[in-house]
């Protein structure tokens, strides 16, 4: 096993593995002794969740080159595998494990726990690790973060293609100059047809390309809202 594998195999038993398991298990527990199993179809949804998460992971190791962990965080941006479809997948992998639980053992504790558990994953991802990847990664994680939702996956968005970034290369800026295109389009015009102008306005560009792309590319970080 290599110790890549090694790193990922620790951050599951001590992160999820405390947060989707242990703490769940104590919720439920007299003196450590679980209730017996009450709908045992909610194994599915449990099993759903395990594999989501697994998936994550892999995603992660192989693509990220990475944990998910902060403390040792994927070298390229992920946009493949889960990702392609939201961005945190793996957190709704723990929801749902632990929603799954709920569900089998017909546990009103463990679906409030869900529900706050939700809550303290985004405020934790929107305060503290969408500012570092947009750190990280630059104008390429912008780029992702303007096509994937948040946690609902949406398939009307524009489907611009994204290529992984490197964080050391990831110096791009993250808006368009409205100058820098005018300018592109006068270059390419040159002004030389009769009856067209040299110069295309700022917001006639911005229309067409929020015409284009259901102005998704246009919004600013703070316009996303909650996704």
């Amino acid at each position: 096993m290599s110790r890549l594998a090694v790193k990922n195999v620790v951050f599951s038993l001590v992160v999820p593995g405390v947060g989707a398991v242990l703490l769940p298990w104590w919720l439920l527990s007299d003196d450590w002794r679980l209730p017996s199993p009450v709908v045992w179809p909610a194994l599915s949804v449990v099993v759903v969740g395990l594999g989501l998460y697994a998936g994550c992971v892999r995603t992660f190791a192989v693509v990220g080159r990475g944990t998910p962990g902060p403390w040792d965080p994927p070298r390229e941006l992920v946009v493949s595998g889960p990702y392609r479809w939201v961005r945190n997948p793996i957190y709704l992998a723990a929801i749902t494990v632990v929603l799954g639980e709920a569900w089998l053992f017909e546990s009103v504790s463990l679906v409030e726990y869900a529900a706050g558990m939700a809550v303290f994953v985004h405020l934790f991802v929107i305060s503290y690790e969408e500012p570092v990847l947009r750190r990280s990664f630059g104008a390429g994680y912008l780029e992702y973060k303007l096509r994937v939702n948040r946690w609902l996956r949406d398939d009307h968005r524009c489907p611009r293609r994204v290529e992984p970034s490197r964080s050391s290369t990831a110096r791009a800026p993250l808006r368009r100059d409205c100058c820098h295109l005018g300018r592109a389009r006068r270059s390419t015009r040159s002004g030389s047809r009769l009856g067209t102008p040299g110069f295309t306005s700022c917001c006639h560009l911005g229309r067409a390309r929020r015409s284009a792309c259901s102005g998704s590319e246009f919004l600013s970080e703070g316009d996303e809202g909650l996704r």
